[in-house]
């Protein structure tokens, strides 16, 4: 009786597709070409979080510093797709000579005179059904393993 219902519906309405709205636009989906929980490069210039990644990395590393850090260089940016989807940020990084006391926007600070660069390895993970933001699970800059403080959402869009 309900498949004829449905077929009387069918010729009087037509049939439609029907768009499925509620599916998130900004998902990232993963390439047919990729093995799940394979590690692969991306390429940071068409990364739309790049920005919040950086700024994320940053602060991590400055939470047990006593200065701000600035980027010198990003070095690779690979993704992982396991039951999340794993980041990993190889930034150089170093000190400069503002005391992390005091916000100074942008990049304002001078680099420190004569301090070496670092070299950090930052992973991320993200759970986009949970919620937008990336939460450090590792980093080798510092002692502290777990870290998450996000930026506002406006720096999640680059561009």
């Amino acid at each position: 009786m309900q498949l004829i219902f449905i077929g009387i519906l069918l010729l009087v309405f037509g049939y439609q597709q029907v768009e499925l709205s509620h599916v998130a636009a900004h998902s990232k989906q993963p390439d047919p070409d990729l093995c799940v929980g394979c590690i692969h490069d991306v390429d940071p210039q068409t990364e739309p979080g790049i920005d919040a990644l950086i700024y994320v990395a940053l602060k991590h590393v400055e939470s047990e510093k006593t200065v701000h850090y600035r980027l010198i260089e990003i070095l690779r940016l690979q993704e992982q797709l396991v039951n999340g989807l794993i980041y990993i940020l190889t930034v150089k990084m170093g000190p400069t000579a503002c005391p992390k006391s005091v916000e100074y926007p942008g990049n304002e600070c001078p680099f420190l005179v004569g301090a070496k660069p670092i070299i950090c390895e930052v992973t991320f993970i993200e759970y986009s059904w949970v919620h937008s933001g990336k939460n450090v699970i590792e980093n080798n800059c510092t002692k502290s393993q777990s870290f998450n403080e996000w930026p506002d959402c406006k720096l999640h869009k680059k561009g």
